[in-house]
């Protein structure tokens, strides 16, 4: 099974690391809010270009405190929007405060051209909680320009955008405050939970770091009434060891493998959300829009050739049954929103796919499907191009005896009329492309699935598939 998030490679990467962050912990003897939670705070204040940074014990709570030492309180509103983690809006609704939902662009981010719409005749709405969704960064300017036109206090939801840019700065930096999530499926994610809030405002600083320690200002000296709300020292020694240092490298690899989707995948019955113009995506998901109804038909057939794919969200928030439903009223059309909950998947991004431990799957075969013309797929390894049926259910499988991914490996998908996929798989060699020349035997769809399975089960590359681990959006 390929999975959503491969933590056991994640582990085989960073063992040295962690182990030696987790003794210097337990040998200090000092577990909450010391050097080790300190010193990550500068590394991530650093590493994100802000002044500070302070650490909480969730991405939830990032958000909650962020409003509050804004002013937010109940009966408050708070524009945000209607596409996100229930976290987002669970935030605004533990200060009793009412979330205004403004629908979604095509890129699934809020529709800031509607903010503003909105904005312009509900002079009540003081609150904004902006969320970069998938890693795509939303358009600063027109953010900046929202907050300082109408005197917005802005907390921006950065828990899938960690390492996302718009045009050269990076998301979070517009708001007054950034909340961010280090849930361990998110591109920096902790072993276990964890958050943080930036700032470039050393007084908000200042009230940040009281609220999340019983409100204290120094021990037994309370100043506001605070929460328990503390990245521990394990997590942060942690990520500041072994995780943080090797983001770039993880957000670059998550990058090649969506350029290689966007390049590659040619079926008008799968339609790549992508990223908007500008942005500079960290690719915390790869979202697709399956037209047709043929949702959970796609995602059983990935299930089938043991490709994890997923749901986000396939419900919009104003749509849960739960405390929000009041708020749906206030909502600015939701029709985009509510279409693309209907529509939407996920493809894997596994950070660690190329990590050099022998055979890698780079790549699957999407089926076209009947409403569609056959998928044809063209492999092209070691410039050995290779043509395979596409109407046939399974996946084309990139192996690679080396310790390391060979760059001129590369998949490529074409739609092709039926009548060509009947004539059978059809090899190509180009030796001026440097084919090593050994043959390749194109195999059939029950070969193939035959074949990889006595590979992963020899070098035990696939480790035992955990339900939990393909939670994204906690």
């Amino acid at each position: 099974m390929i999975p959503a998030n491969d933590f056991g490679c994640q582990w085989r990467e960073t063992r040295l690391d962690l182990e030696q962050a987790f003794n210097r912990v337990l040998e200090s003897g000092w577990y909450i809010l010391g050097e080790e939670v300190r010193a990550f705070e500068v590394q991530l204040a650093q590493y994100w270009g802000m002044r500070y940074a302070a650490g909480v014990a969730s991405g939830l709570d990032a958000i909650e405190i962020s409003l509050r030492i804004l002013g937010c309180k109940c009966g408050d509103k708070v524009l945000t929007t209607p596409l996100s983690a229930f976290a987002t809006t669970l935030a605004i609704l533990k200060l009793g405060a009412q979330p205004v939902f403004v629908d979604t662009d095509n890129y699934g981010l809020v529709d800031l051209d509607l903010c503003r719409r909105l904005l312009s005749s509900r002079p009540d709405i003081r609150f904004f909680v902006p969320v970069h969704l998938y890693g795509n960064c939303l358009d600063l300017e027109k953010l900046r320009r929202l907050r300082e036109e109408f005197s917005l206090s802005v907390v921006e939801d950065c828990a899938q955008a960690i390492g996302a840019s718009f045009a050269g700065e990076s998301a979070g930096t517009v708001g007054q405050l950034a909340a961010l999530s280090l849930y361990p499926t998110k591109n920096l994610g902790a072993i276990g939970d964890g958050g943080a809030i930036l700032t470039n405002n050393a007084l908000l600083d200042r009230m940040v770091r009281m609220s999340r320690d019983y409100g204290q200002a120094s021990k037994y000296h309370h100043e506001v009434v605070g929460y328990n709300s503390r990245l521990d020292e394990l997590q942060a020694a942690l990520l500041r060891s072994g995780l943080l240092p090797r983001l770039p490298v993880w957000n670059s690899r998550r990058q090649a493998i969506a350029e290689q989707y966007l390049d590659t995948i040619r079926n008008p019955a799968r339609r790549c959300v992508g990223r908007p113009a500008g942005s500079e995506s960290c690719w915390h998901l790869f979202p697709v829009l399956v037209e047709g109804g043929r949702k959970g038909a796609f995602l059983t057939q990935l299930k089938a050739n043991n490709v994890t794919g997923g749901e986000h969200y396939p419900l919009a928030i104003p749509d849960q049954h739960g405390p929000t439903s009041y708020a749906r009223h206030d909502a600015l059309s939701n029709n985009g929103v509510e279409l693309r909950c209907r529509l939407e998947i996920k493809l894997t991004l596994l950070r660690g796919i190329d990590h050099g431990r022998g055979k890698r799957v780079l790549g699957l075969r999407i089926r076209g499907g009947r409403e569609t013309e056959d998928l044809h797929l063209r492999h092209s390894c070691h410039g050995n191009d290779i043509r395979h049926r596409g109407s046939a259910l399974g996946e084309c499988a990139c192996l690679v005896e080396d310790d390391r991914i060979d760059p001129r490996c590369s998949l490529e998908y074409r739609c092709v009329p039926e009548q060509h996929a009947r004539t059978g798989c059809l090899p190509h060699t180009n030796r001026d492309r440097g084919w090593r020349g050994e043959r390749e035997r194109v195999r059939t769809r029950d070969d193939d699935r035959r074949h990889r399975r006595r590979q992963c089960e020899r070098d035990a590359l696939v480790p035992k598939h955990d339900p939990r681990h393909e939670r994204d959006d906690a």
